[in-house]
């Protein structure tokens, strides 16, 4: 599959993204997927139909949906990043959401911040779940199913810790599945 680059779509509600912090996903998302990336110079505002009220969640599908336009526009893979809260039936909540395979995906850094836990924010830890979970979504993208390895990037996260506890870099197993599949 030629793939030509990565795109990181910045969607927000309010308060703007921290464009140090796409650096440095953009940065590290090129090394792990040789692949070019850019943020893109288009912001897109969060989507009032995804809120979910009763929840106080937005809907990840509509989302994708958004992304899925903007990627096909655009003829590359688009992550869109977001600081709302993702849920996705039937789960409570989603770190984020891929077409698998396919050319979106979101993350959502709400529940990657330490204070959502009510621990001090600490930069690294931050920094390291949001590329953690943006490998997951673009390995999802690129065709990867979930890892059985714990450590791998492409483990099912069902808590903080369980994103914590992986690597933000894929296994030997996975990495090869991706090295074919891009080949």
């Amino acid at each position: 599959m030629k793939l030509g680059r990565i795109s990181l779509l910045r969607i927000e509600k309010g308060e703007p993204a921290d464009i140090d912090l796409l650096n440095y996903v953009k940065e590290n998302l090129e090394k792990r997927f040789h692949l070019p990336c850019e943020i893109a110079d288009s912001v897109v505002e969060v989507p009032v139909s995804a809120y979910n009220p009763k929840r106080k969640q937005y809907e990840g599908e509509i989302f994708l949906k958004i992304i899925r336009g903007y990627s096909r526009q655009k003829k590359r893979i688009t992550l869109g990043v977001t600081k709302v809260d993702l849920y996705t039936d039937p789960l409570n909540f989603i770190f984020g959401l891929a077409q698998c395979p396919g050319n979106s995906a979101v993350i959502s850094l709400c529940r990657l911040y330490p204070s959502f836990y009510f621990l001090p924010y600490d930069e690294d830890l931050f920094r390291r779940r949001t590329l953690t979970e943006a490998v997951h979504e673009l390995g999802h993208c690129m065709g990867l199913r979930h890892c059985k390895l714990r450590r791998c990037a492409m483990a099912f996260s069902n808590s903080i810790e369980d994103t914590d506890y992986k690597q933000p870099d894929f296994c030997d197993n996975c990495r090869k599945k991706l090295d074919r599949i891009m080949e």
